[in-house]
């Protein structure tokens, strides 16, 4: 009985371990609040960068978000290198951001790759891994009194993953809730209680799984992103239906929520 207690010790520890991130606690994925009252400097990131690679369409979009103070930027990343004057900076409510689509068809979902990113005077360097492809499997209907059961499925796990619920109320905008969740990297299946919220509020439901990959220092922080969502409509009979149509490849989380 002792060798029992033992094993399923063991096999504990492993399952927990497995699921831990090897960042030292310094460079932690700052915990995403479950509302949309936030923002990144709330949660001490002051300098963000984000890169998605979307194998559909060979296309790597390059987000670059800084608050406070104006930057000048150089970025080396796989094959890639550009300078500041590629990029178009705009102020935007609280934050100065960059942005930057590129052709990029020798880039491979779950590589890893070197980067070398100087953001003003402050040079950040390592190695990264875009996250591998994803497939997402989303309920067609949205029962009133079912919860949402999501799954998925994905080679490598990231370092993390983010499903997103956004409920829109068009009749009263300020009633409409942004609702988030942080999902361990072994994680591929989550259930939403129906308790959460009552759905017949709702015009609009939509939903987003993301996985990330990360690098931080201090109050800069390097994230890969791949996702996917999925968006449901009332019908006439008064159901939130989803066209299959609307189920895509998504880009950067930061287009979502800031």
């Amino acid at each position: 009985m002792r060798i029992f207690y033992i094993i399923l010790i063991v096999l504990s520890v492993l399952v927990f371990s497995s699921c831990s991130s090897d960042k030292d606690d310094d460079g932690e994925f700052p915990e995403i609040p479950d509302n949309s009252v936030w923002t990144w400097q709330d949660l001490g990131i002051n300098k963000r960068v984000e890169l998605c690679y979307l194998e559909e369409t060979d296309s790597l979009n390059i987000n670059i978000f800084v608050y406070a103070e104006e930057f000048d930027i150089s970025l080396k990343f796989a094959e890639f290198e550009i300078n500041s004057e590629e990029f178009s900076v705009n102020y935007i409510s609280n934050h100065y951001e960059a942005n930057l689509t590129l052709f990029a068809e020798h880039l491979e979902m779950g590589a890893v790759y070197d980067y070398d990113i100087r953001l003003n005077d402050i040079n950040y360097q390592g190695v990264i891994q875009l996250p591998a492809e994803m497939l997402v499997i989303f309920p067609y209907y949205l029962h009133y009194d079912e919860d949402f059961d999501l799954s998925w499925e994905i080679d490598d796990d990231p370092d993390l993953f983010l499903c997103s619920l956004n409920l829109y109320d068009f009749n009263n905008l300020e009633e409409s809730r942004y609702l988030n969740w942080n999902l361990k990297s072994c994680d591929r299946e989550f259930t939403i209680s129906k308790a959460k919220f009552d759905l017949i509020l709702y015009e609009r439901i939509a939903m987003y799984l993301f996985a990330f990959n990360y690098d931080r220092q201090d109050d800069w922080l390097l994230m890969t992103s791949t996702g996917s969502g999925r968006l449901w409509q009332k019908d006439k009979n008064g159901v939130n239906v989803s066209d299959p149509n609307t189920t895509a490849k998504v880009g950067n989380y930061s287009h979502i929520h800031y």
